[in-house]
């Protein structure tokens, strides 16, 4: 991942480990902002991905935090290229919409080993050629320009759609194609948070279908299917938390149904599912862009130690974008 941050960046990316909890992501973000990075580099990352201040950092473009022992704050532009390495990642939802993947698989036992390679000290080789890498880059980019920057056939990617219409545009011109195309497979392999919410809702249609059903109806079907951990208190306390979760998918359309609030029934809120149909289209549309540059998604690399059953993966949390934000996968 450092080796192709060089061109952009002209020298070696620090990494960043993964944080504890939500409340450390939020400090680390602003002390990464805060030094003006032209990327951050969240290496290794072992545990699944699931932060609302991560998330907000990935689609804001402006960063707003607190001095800590001050009622003062801090605003910082967000305008770095977020970049994520790991083994089979897996995240929430939230981070997996905000992230794109390049997935590399070695399909060997021991990768780290491998030789044979045309560029055998490839960190020297990527700075000792960066005029011509960057070069090469700003070519592809004029020819676009050049052509009256033609639309893309790829579908808008949610929050980066200018970032999707430019990087998209410049690649298909190019002769590049399958941009974005792995965006399905990534999303069922790494979004964990969905994964279990379709289980739910499948077993929930086929006991249910779409009559009204309180927490209590509901609870024992999660239990059966243990897609959710509800923690390790008593039943109370775990109907509660069900509760809680189930609120925050209201209106929410998983697979072919959407999750709706029903009212109240003897002060218990009742749930029903909606079908939908199915929400996927083949139409691929013609994105064109207003002459902005976007804040692109989130990049992402996989890196696929193929051994038994081993995968290393690069994920980066947004897309290169200039002069605005990338991610990683």
């Amino acid at each position: 991942a450092d080796v192709l941050l060089i061109p952009a960046c002209g020298r070696h990316v620090s990494s960043v480990s993964e944080a504890r909890d939500d409340d450390e992501w939020r400090k680390r973000i602003t002390a990464q902002l805060r030094s003006a990075r032209p990327a951050i580099l969240l290496d290794n990352v072992t545990k699944p991905l699931n932060s609302g201040s991560l998330a907000s950092a990935l689609t804001a473009t402006v960063w707003e935090d607190r001095i800590l022992g001050k009622s003062e704050n801090l605003y910082f532009p967000v305008r770095c290229v977020w970049v994520t390495t790991a083994n089979n990642p897996t995240m929430s939802t939230e981070i997996a919409r905000r992230c794109i993947r390049i997935r590399l698989d070695a399909k060997v036992d021991r990768p780290w080993f491998r030789d044979g390679f045309k560029q055998k000290k490839l960190r020297h080789w990527a700075h000792s050629n960066r005029g011509e890498l960057v070069g090469a880059s700003l070519t592809l980019a004029q020819a676009w320009v050049s052509a009256g920057r033609p639309g893309a056939e790829v579908r808008p990617l949610g929050s980066y759609e200018q970032w999707t219409m430019v990087i998209g545009g410049v690649l298909q011109h190019a002769g590049i194609t399958g941009f974005l195309t792995n965006l399905l497979e990534f999303y069922e392999q790494a979004d964990i948070e969905g994964a279990m919410w379709r289980q739910i809702v499948d077993v929930w249609w086929e006991k249910f279908g779409s009559e009204t059903v309180g927490v209590n109806d509901l609870f024992e079907l999660v239990l059966e299917t243990d897609a959710l951990d509800l923690g390790k208190g008593n039943e109370r306390s775990q109907k509660t938390s069900f509760g809680r979760r189930l609120s925050r998918q209201r209106d929410r359309v998983i697979g072919d149904h959407r999750i709706v609030s029903a009212g109240k029934s003897k002060n218990t809120s009742q749930w029903m599912l909606v079908p939908t149909g199915s929400l996927s289209s083949d139409r691929v549309d013609i994105v064109d862009i207003d002459g902005h540059f976007p804040t692109p998604p989130c990049v992402g690399a996989h890196t696929h130690v193929h051994a038994h059953v081993d995968c290393s993966e690069k994920v980066s949390l947004s897309p290169l974008c200039p002069p605005g934000k990338q991610h990683g996968d």
